[in-house]
């Protein structure tokens, strides 16, 4: 059974979908904690890939790619790749466009 936002209409993923997400990411459509936070700034400090920093905390890369935006620290890194599957899915942000 799929609902509707009440505010835009968008269609919410049934409770199925999301039990399958997060076989795969634990935390996924679950609010950020402070220290989940804490956590992510000090891999974006590391440089560490954005599909490494989805297994650490168990967030989809889209969701941390938002939370990065969000906490405003994407220049802490340089530019960090967005996709796990992208061409430059892996690369560190000290090689943002070094292609594989």
């Amino acid at each position: 059974m799929q609902t509707r936002c009440p505010r835009c209409g968008y269609k919410l993923a049934d409770r199925h979908f999301t039990k399958e997400v997060r076989e795969h990411y634990p935390r996924a459509f679950a609010p950020w904690t402070p220290e989940e936070d804490r956590k992510l700034v000090e891999l974006v400090q590391q440089q560490s890939p954005i599909p490494e920093m989805a297994k650490v905390l168990g967030r989809q890369p889209s969701a941390l790619n938002r939370r990065i935006d969000v906490l405003k620290i994407r220049e802490l890194a340089g530019c960090l790749p967005t996709s796990e599957n992208g061409p430059y899915a892996g690369l560190t942000a000290q090689e943002p466009f070094a292609k594989k």
